[in-house]
Order: C-alpha cells, then structure tokens, then sequence
C-alpha cells in the first residue's frame, strides 16, 4: 500500500514538475566571434543550479576540439560564474534580487575561421534544482514523506510564481495607465497648439488683407 502511494505522489509530483516546467535542457551552436546568450527572469530567493557541456556539433557524443568562455551575470551586471577555456562547467546561486539574470557563451582565441560548437546546457530552478537524494539522507525521510515534501515544496514553489506574476501584472498595469495618462495629455497639447496656430494665421491673414486694402 506504501508503495502504491509512493509511486502515485511520484507521478503527480513529475505531472507538476512538467506544468511549472523549472527545467530545461538547451542545445546550441556558437560560432567564431559570436556570442550565444540566455536569459531568464527570476524572483528574490530563487534557487538555480546549472551544468554545461561543449561537443563536437557534428557528432554530439566526441568532445569539441574548441573551448569555450562562460559568463552567469545578475540584474546588476555582477558575475555570478566566470570559466574561461573550458569544455564543461556548473554553476549554483539563489537569486538576491529579482529582475533578468543572463548567461553567455562564446568563443576567444581560435584560428580556425569557422570555428563552431555545440553545447548542452540543462538550466533547473526552484524545487528541481535540490538535491533531493542529500535532503533524504540529512532528514532522515523517505517513500511517501519524501513525496509529500517535494509536493509541498512545490506547492509553495508555485505560490510563489503567482505571486511574482502579479505583481508583474500589476507593475504592467500601471505603466500601461501612465502611459494612457501622457498619450491624452499630449494629444490635448497638439490639439491646443492647433489652435493657438490657427488663431495666429487667422490674425495675421487679416492683418495682411488689411495693408492690402482688401478688407
């Protein structure tokens, strides 16, 4: 019966893992004198855990003979993680603040003119990125108590996102309305100067047939 329940928490914790989707694995190319980044928006306190691998793009399973330059930096522009002339690498960091954290990869120092490698990056965030196998151990939890603590933990994980949401919305809200506000004002503004043009024509047309005597 434990064991039932165990497998069925498993799956639904998988199910919700796969809707909030707080892992990715990304494959890409980077070329000679060309820069590959990502980016993603994450709120305060979030946890990210990342690992990359440089191949071979027309095999994927040879290691590339290029190296690469890695840089993880915040919404700041402080570095995060730095790796130069590598062919793999992990980075770990909880975000301080929140706003768009970004990577870059690139390449520096190759004579080949067309240089090019592929590199897999798996980039996990919130519940994803515990390690959930040393928790087990250092608590002293497992089978349904474990399932139900990733459950949990991703309940709260999820609050959090609508949250973050939210308040995004609302950030968006508001300079929407600001921007309504300055579109009407300004409109009001041409339609006045408009006028104030058109006064002024009118005034100096009549003064004009005046001198001619033709009024």
């Amino acid at each position: 019966m434990a064991k039932a329940l165990s497998a069925a928490l498993s799956v639904l914790v998988i199910s919700l893992l796969l809707c909030v989707s707080p892992a990715r694995s990304l494959s890409f190319e980077i070329h000679k004198e060309r820069t590959k980044c990502m980016n993603e928006e994450l709120h305060s306190g979030a946890l990210v855990l990342g690992e990359y691998r440089v191949t071979d793009p027309k095999d994927l399973d040879k290691p590339a003979i290029h190296k690469i330059h890695a840089r993880l930096s915040d919404p700041d522009g402080y570095t995060l993680h730095l790796a130069e002339g590598v062919d793999k690498g992990q980075f770990g960091f909880k975000a301080s603040t929140t706003g768009v954290y970004v990577a870059c990869f690139w390449l520096e120092n190759v004579d080949a003119k067309e240089a090019v490698v592929a590199v897999d990056l798996d980039w996990k965030t919130g519940v994803a990125a515990k390690d959930w196998g040393n928790i087990a151990k250092r608590e002293h939890i497992d089978g349904v108590e474990l399932e139900l603590r990733k459950i949990e933990e991703l309940v709260d994980s999820i609050h959090e996102e609508m949250l973050f949401l939210r308040e995004k919305e609302q950030e968006m809200r508001a300079f929407n309305e600001s921007t309504n506000t300055r579109i009407v004002v300004l409109g009001a503004l041409s339609l006045l100067f408009c006028l104030l043009v058109a006064v002024f024509q009118s005034f100096h047309m009549k003064v004009f047939f005046e001198r001619k005597k033709l009024l």
